[in-house]
């Protein structure tokens, strides 16, 4: 019989409350042709809290900052088969009486074994006849001392499991942090993440960004950098405010010229727009996309147009550096293009024939969201989007 051999980093993480174990253990083993890479434990025992009279019920979760709370299976005194919530990526099983609870699931996606926070919780009737709940939760990894290896030695293969094999291996290869991170470093890839899902994947210097990943568009494995889908937040901002990055996750934002800076220089230098206009989507892709640094002023400079469908206007500002409303370094004489016209933090020439930074819903001319030859000056995109991704 052929043999799978798998070997990884083994971290666990466990936390005791009253009684109530909960465990995450990350480790990359095999199951049939299932490569799972960690295996969440969650046990009560009433042996080891006198104030237990019997457990009424058991349920184990997964922690989303973008869905809340996600229950991933269930055990209750009536029906001691542990409910599984299909969640996909985990497998579930378990053990469930009065005096004694077990759940266990398996994950599939790295995004949970490494990113996400776990909970347990427990309802049971005390001596006194009353009913009371005891929770626990893991703690998030912590990624700078988090430094997982691989070794992998496959004699079955198919070309699915070669599929699923590359996807993990891929993910712990470029999951590296050490105390002084260099650019070299940073590799963390959105291509092994959900669709939308939020995630540590850039450092600079002691701050951590978390952004979103696109692993839809055109094959996944997209670092979102800026988001307008609702006008919740103010673009017309200072230096300092889009050198370290402003707005949510959960609405719009810009996740900052040192982190765009960071990301190019470490080969994320395919850009995507992702535009739309009454109704209409559209798009443009740019490569060779690079972002110098601060001392350099954030300059610009772009390879090629690659592909879309709108006409090219992102070209007029390569080889132009950053202009904010208190730091000018357009070339629009007697004018500073973020104050006196477009209005938002921008690679400006003089000034603008993109303008996603731009005034939400403005209609007033030149002030908008432009993407020139589809809103033309007098009018604001709907929505705008812009990604980065290895090239």
């Amino acid at each position: 019989m052929s043999a799978v051999l798998v070997t990884a980093l083994l971290v666990v993480n466990i936390m005791f409350t009253c009684g109530l174990d909960i465990s995450l253990e990350r480790e990359y083993y095999m199951e049939g042709k299932d490569l799972f890479c960690g295996k969440l434990h969650c046990v009560e025992n009433t042996r080891e809290d006198n104030d237990i009279s019997a457990l009424v019920n058991m349920s184990i979760y997964k922690i989303s900052e973008l869905e809340g709370k996600i229950v991933l299976a269930y055990f209750s005194e009536s029906d001691s088969r542990v409910r599984d919530y299909k969640v996909a990526g985990s497998k579930v099983d378990g053990k469930f009486s009065k005096v004694f609870g077990e759940l266990t699931v398996s994950f599939t996606k790295p995004s949970d074994c490494f990113s996400t926070v776990f909970g347990c919780d427990v309802y049971y009737t005390n001596k006194r006849g009353l009913t009371e709940m005891k929770e626990n939760k893991t703690k998030p990894v912590d990624q700078d001392n988090f430094k997982p290896l691989m070794l992998m030695t496959l004699e079955a293969k198919t070309p699915e499991f070669d599929k699923t094999i590359d996807r993990m291996s891929d993910f712990l290869k470029t999951f590296k942090y050490s105390d002084k991170l260099n650019r070299a470093d940073l590799k963390l890839k959105c291509a092994i993440m959900n669709d939308r899902v939020l995630t540590d994947m850039t450092k600079v210097g002691v701050d951590v960004k978390r952004t979103l990943c696109d692993n839809k568009t055109d094959g996944g494995g997209w670092i979102i950098i800026q988001r307008r889908i609702k006008g919740d937040v103010n673009f017309t901002r200072t230096w300092n405010d889009y050198k370290n990055g402003f707005g949510s996750t959960s609405g719009d934002f810009w996740i900052g010229n040192d982190v765009i800076s960071h990301l190019t220089d470490s080969g994320y230098n395919e850009l995507r727009f992702d535009m739309k206009y009454e109704g209409r989507n559209y798009y443009a892709v740019y490569r060779g996309f690079k972002v110098e640094n601060e001392t350099a002023k954030y300059k610009m400079s772009l390879t090629s147009f690659s592909g879309g469908n709108v006409e090219d206007k992102f070209s007029y500002h390569k080889g132009y550096m950053f202009t904010t409303i208190d730091s000018e370094n357009d070339i629009h004489s007697g004018v500073n293009c973020a104050v006196d016209w477009s209005r938002g933090g921008w690679w400006y020439r003089d000034c603008h024939r993109v303008n996603v930074n731009g005034e939400w819903a403005s209609r007033v001319y030149d002030k908008g969201m432009h993407w020139y030859s589809i809103t033309g000056w007098s009018d604001s995109l709907d929505f705008v989007e812009m990604k980065l991704r290895r090239m």
